[in-house]
């Protein structure tokens, strides 16, 4: 692979895909089969492209001149190492002789007598800069001097990260506008629309969340790791920390909200209005289904007390509900714990820890095709703010790290569920089988998933 771009295009790209890629390099792409090689639509695409300098040096050394992978790949604007523009054939020669067999010999001239005509033109000074910069960039991971195993999972978070941090320095909220204007002012005016940079292009190359996932271009990302990081090397020491504590190093990145509510409207005042709109029938049947869940979780831990009911299913809302609208009834039952045992911050994280484990169990086991995020694992327990926010003990935190749901665990348990119960109906199905699901993009993974349980459903009617 030391002669292919096959470690630039899979420089971005997930686990699978890099090995459809590799496989698609080895044998090649089939009549209609995809290719798995990220592009983007513009004109300059795919042209046939070389440096004046490198031909030169080509035939002292060789004698004859030689394409370059680097100077091929679609978005390079310029030689690396003559820092001058790289030149094509004219749009007319161009399209009509590119499968000629004499055009895919290097020449000064095209076939056809006609000049080479530049890349894109750049007048700008900045764009020029950068256009440079990246060459650089890209032929690093050519020569194998990056390593890229880690820039697929990476990469979205640490430009997330860093856009981010330059917007509270500003006192900024607006980070897609940020974006765009900090990577229009770092690119210069004329290179963004020729690395196929267009308004939604700027929200994805800083890593915020988008329909069409993580940006895979690697001349997109490698613009992007520059204009915010001004190379490889304080980009890759950021890679390394984000490495160490995901959840964490991601948590650092978001400044809380700034809400200004005339009226408070948290869930406290919505329990509330809820509870006072009840009839009596439905306050009576709320009030024994408190009561009783308070009683039960009593008499399975005698150490248990008012305190610790938070930490019950719903459990905060059950709280509020017996210090509000039942609180004579809990005062006889858990009175109020002065001078008594109270458990300590380790017991209580053990006992978090618990609940966390349970709900991931009982949603594995019930609701298999849930996405598991962190907040919805903490949702009703005690002080869940603080520990949405990374903040808590090194235990429960390692604990949310192996439990909380990735895309790709995600979709690895909807493809074992899926297809277990598809062979349950019939083992020749290609719903039975992981090809149907793999080396495909988020939406396309989706959709057929959607569509394999919809075969299930019909087949089990």
């Amino acid at each position: 692979m030391n002669h292919t771009r096959y470690r630039l295009n899979s420089a971005f790209i997930s686990e699978s895909k890099r090995r459809a890629l590799l496989k698609q390099y080895r044998f090649g792409t089939e009549p209609g089969a995809v290719s798995h090689v990220a592009k983007h639509n513009i004109a300059l695409r795919g042209r046939l492209q070389l440096c004046r300098s490198c031909m030169e040096a080509d035939r002292v050394e060789h004698g004859f001149v030689v394409w370059h992978r680097l100077h091929l790949t679609p978005s390079i604007l310029y030689c690396p190492k003559h820092k001058e523009p790289l030149v094509t054939l004219p749009p007319t020669s161009d399209i009509g002789h590119r499968r000629w067999p004499a055009t895919w010999h290097p020449r000064q001239q095209c076939p056809r007598g006609e000049e080479l005509q530049a890349l894109g033109n750049l007048t700008n000074d900045d764009s020029v800069k950068a256009a440079i910069a990246i060459a650089e960039m890209a032929q690093d991971v050519l020569d194998g001097h990056v390593d890229t195993a880690a820039l697929a999972k990476n990469t979205g978070p640490v430009l997330r990260r860093k856009i981010r941090h330059i917007a509270q320095t500003l006192d900024r909220r607006d980070y897609h506008q940020l974006a765009h204007e900090y990577l229009n002012y770092r690119l210069g005016a004329e290179l963004p629309p020729l690395l196929g940079f267009e308004a939604h292009t700027f929200i994805r190359v800083t890593g915020h969340p988008t329909a069409e996932g993580p940006l895979t271009n690697p001349v997109q990302n490698i613009a992007g790791i520059w204009s915010l990081f001004d190379g490889w090397q304080a980009f890759l020491n950021e890679v390394k920390s984000r490495e160490v504590a995901p959840k964490r190093y991601d948590a650092m990145g978001f400044a809380p909200p700034k809400r200004v509510r005339k009226t408070p409207d948290n869930k406290i005042e919505r329990w509330k209005r809820s509870f006072e709109q009840f009839s009596a029938a439905e306050m009576k049947r709320f009030r024994t289904y408190c009561r009783s869940t308070i009683l039960s979780e009593k008499a399975r831990n005698s150490h248990f007390t008012r305190s610790a009911i938070r930490n019950l299913a719903d459990g905060q809302k059950l709280t509020f509900f017996a210090t509000h609208f039942d609180q004579r009834w809990l005062d006889k039952h858990l009175p109020k714990q002065r001078g008594k045992f109270v458990p300590s911050k380790a017991m209580l994280d053990v006992t978090k820890r618990q609940a966390v484990q349970k709900r991931y169990e009982e949603t594995i086991r019930n609701e298999p095709g849930r996405y598991l995020t962190r907040a919805y694992l903490l949702s009703e327990t005690s002080g869940e703010s603080i520990y949405k926010s990374g903040m808590g003990s090194p235990e429960l935190e390692a604990l949310l790290d192996q439990l909380v749901d990735e895309f790709d665990t995600w979709s690895e348990r909807q493809v074992n569920f899926v297809t277990s119960l598809a062979k349950k109906i019939d083992k020749s199905s290609r719903w039975a089988t992981r090809e149907a699901y793999e080396s495909r993009s988020r939406n396309a993974f989706s959709k057929r998933i959607s569509e394999a349980r919809q075969w299930i459903k019909k087949s089990k009617d």
